[in-house]
């Protein structure tokens, strides 16, 4: 079978090296031809985890300048394109709907199939778009029937950028929305080919798959902000351990200890958007979404406490301060909803000066000094900002040419398991002596010399 995949961006590509392991050849196209010289060269999405395995696939993928071209022998389109959030929270179908042109000019002039050409909609959409917006859509304007023309499916995926190999091939169920189940044949046969037996599928209407794809990412926003809330209330008492409290939450089967861990407020290109578009889906049938409000209240204060902490260093009179990291998580160098840019805006905005260094990012941040080398970065840093877990991190605690602080909102590592002297670990700022890097400050308008307050 040849399968026809339409975007090879942050999820297009990782997901055309997926399905390339079933054995069928995947037809690639997307309207940015210059990616295809970048997949060439090998350096295209090479931070994301898992991603080199699946370098022997490379041959069952053909890369097209023609959209049409693309289309030519094949019975399922797995459309991965993007679908950006409007003001009032639901997805835009814009660029759907140009596929979806494309796609009804082939059908009306290669109709020649017994069985109904398969729609796959990977890319996240709102509730009701599928049979309110895009079947209409293709119907009225192409003269096409659905379920003898085309089936639309609705099939998105549960991943995170800079691992989505990895959840790709180790779903936790597979989504799949129609109103055509004794016509999808060729996507569970795709699948089948790929996962074991033990791989669950959820087979719903399309109502219900679009609503299930946004409430799972809103649940997660539920949980980090109730174990962020935990970790607001622990910030003022020294004694509290919010790992330790929330691990035993957790304990409780009922509550599960996935998400259930100390971090920062949720970001990144899903979470934020996706609690939004339930937000405005409950506007839509008159329902008050009070809970996912809530849980934006407490995402929104925690970023306030993160300013008090800057603020406190600030009283302390230090005014220098370094990001490793500048993206939302490891692995990939998006910095959509990165709450370290939001940081950085705050320390500029308060005169700060600011250094940076990321594994995965190679641009600088509003012309800021960014390091190539970490080393040379912690030789000019007392205090350091880290904005999620990452493996890569555990070189800090090998430096020991000089003092430094380190923020550590996930917990990463803590002072129990660091045996470095150099180097002090903390979750709030406010809970440790800053005399730990007791140093002249030099301000460079008066060449005053500023000792840190005893």
């Amino acid at each position: 079978m040849k399968i026809n995949l339409i975007g090879l961006g942050k999820l297009g590509y990782p997901m055309s090296l997926f399905l390339s392991s079933s054995g069928h050849n995947i037809q690639c196209f997307d309207i940015n031809s210059s990616i295809y010289e970048k997949i060439k060269s090998d350096n295209y999405l090479n931070h994301e985890e898992n991603i080199s395995d699946f370098a022997e696939y490379n041959n069952n993928l053909f890369y097209y300048d023609s959209i049409q071209s693309s289309f030519a022998e094949t019975d399922i389109s797995f459309i991965t394109v993007p679908t950006p959030s409007k003001i009032d929270g639901s997805f835009s179908l814009d660029i759907v709907k140009l596929i979806l042109d494309d796609l009804g000019v082939y059908l009306k002039n290669n109709n020649i199939k017994k069985n109904p050409y398969l729609i796959n909609i990977c890319s996240t959409v709102s509730p009701y778009s599928c049979e309110h917006e895009l079947i209409p859509y293709l119907e009225n304007k192409y003269n096409l029937k659905e379920g003898v023309d085309f089936v639309l499916i609705y099939n998105p995926y549960f991943v995170a950028l800079g691992s989505v190999v990895k959840t790709l091939l180790n779903p936790d169920f597979v989504l799949i929305g129609t109103r055509n189940k004794d016509k999808i044949n060729n996507l569970l046969n795709i699948y089948n080919s790929i996962y074991s037996k033990d791989v669950k599928f959820k087979i719903l209407s399309l109502k219900e798959a679009e609503i299930t794809k946004i409430f799972v990412n809103t649940f997660l926003t539920l949980k980090i902000s109730f174990s962020n809330y935990v970790q607001l209330l622990s910030y003022e008492d020294k004694e509290l351990s919010p790992s330790r409290i929330l691990d035993a939450i957790g304990e409780d089967k009922r509550i599960g200890k996935a998400f259930l861990q100390p971090g920062l407020p949720y970001g990144g290109p899903c979470l934020p958007r996706d609690n939004n578009a339930v937000i405005n889906f409950a506007n839509k049938l008159d329902v008050e979404s009070s809970l996912n409000k809530s849980t934006e209240t407490v995402n929104n204060y925690f970023i306030s406490t993160l300013y008090k902490q800057i603020k406190y260093l600030l009283e302390n009179n230090i005014k220098s301060i370094s990001f490793i990291g500048l993206g939302y998580r490891a692995n990939t160098d998006c910095i959509d909803g990165s709450v370290a840019l939001k940081l950085i805006d705050f320390c500029l905005e308060k005169n700060f000066k600011v250094l940076l260094y990321d594994f995965y990012i190679k641009e600088s941040y509003k012309n800021l000094k960014k390091y190539s080398n970490l080393e040379e970065l912690l030789l000019h840093s007392d205090i350091i900002f880290i904005p999620y877990k990452d493996k890569k991190f555990n070189q800090l605690l090998n430096f020991n040419k000089k003092r430094i602080i380190v923020l550590d909102c996930f917990n990463q590592f803590n002072n129990n398991n660091n045996n470095n002297n150099n180097i002090k670990i903390t979750n709030n700022l406010r809970n440790i002596e800053l005399d730990f890097i007791k140093k002249e400050y030099t301000e460079k308008d008066n060449s005053k010399v500023i000792n840190f307050k005893k």
